[in-house]
């Protein structure tokens, strides 16, 4: 039996500041790891770029643009740290704060390093860039299916109340997109470095060549999560 429990938009945090600056400190120090054991380029590979795509995605969760059929997902409203609002003074750029911000490339660098593990003991997986996303991908899940609990217990970010809360009050949509974002990285990040390993490309090319895809890689996990949500909708796993 599913629990239902509405929650206002602008409810109260609980724990909120330990987690937000907690997320932060963290989330710095494994920034550090990366530079010191991988070094620049792939430093900016997963915390630049890949920081400047969570940014992205994770601003289309809030949107609300009734006219084009957003009604928002979820909202994070009462942190302290926003892009340009500190406080509550500045200008917030993004709706989303800096410690979710940050999170997106730590999920990357150890969903990363887990499918490098994985190569390791089976060489041939690597050249294979759907199971690879895959398993980027299925990491990245990991990683979040039980935090995304506690993060909604805490008020940390609250749902649309017409989103069904499948998984202890966490809807599916959630999952789908973060399985969408994560493998659609992961997927052009193992077939970029095979190319740089066929043509002999540099470091600065390979990071140039990330860049430039994003885009790309924007548009197809926006297709394959709007497609996913329209599927399991038909099976009422979606909205209330």
């Amino acid at each position: 039996m599913i629990s239902i429990i509405y929650v206002a938009r602008d409810a109260p945090m609980y724990l909120g500041t330990f987690y937000e600056f907690s997320s932060i400190f963290i989330s710095i120090l494994v920034l550090i790891h990366c530079y010191k054991m991988r070094g620049k380029y792939d430093t900016i590979k997963i915390y630049l770029i890949g920081m400047i795509y969570g940014l992205i995605l994770e601003n289309g969760g809030p949107l609300i643009l009734p006219q084009f059929g957003f009604e928002g997902f979820f909202w994070e409203n009462n942190y302290k740290l926003y892009l340009f609002e500190f406080f509550g003074y500045g200008i917030r750029i993004s709706k989303v704060p800096i410690a979710t911000h940050l999170g997106w490339p730590m999920v990357f660098y150890i969903a990363i390093i887990f499918w490098e593990q994985i190569c390791r003991a089976f060489p041939k997986i690597k050249h294979h860039t759907i199971i690879s996303g895959l398993i980027i991908s299925s990491s990245g899940l990991m990683f979040d299916l039980p935090f995304d609990i506690i993060a909604t217990r805490f008020n940390w970010w609250v749902w649309n109340e017409n989103l069904l809360p499948l998984w202890f009050g966490v809807p599916l949509v959630n999952y789908l997109a973060w399985f969408w974002a994560v493998f659609m990285f992961g997927y052009f990040w193992t077939v970029l470095h095979n190319k740089k390993e066929k043509n002999n490309w540099s470091e600065s090319k390979l990071t140039k060549n990330l860049a430039i895809v994003v885009p790309l890689i924007w548009i197809l996990d926006t297709i394959g999560f709007v497609l996913s949500k329209e599927l399991f909708n038909l099976f009422g796993l979606i909205y209330i």
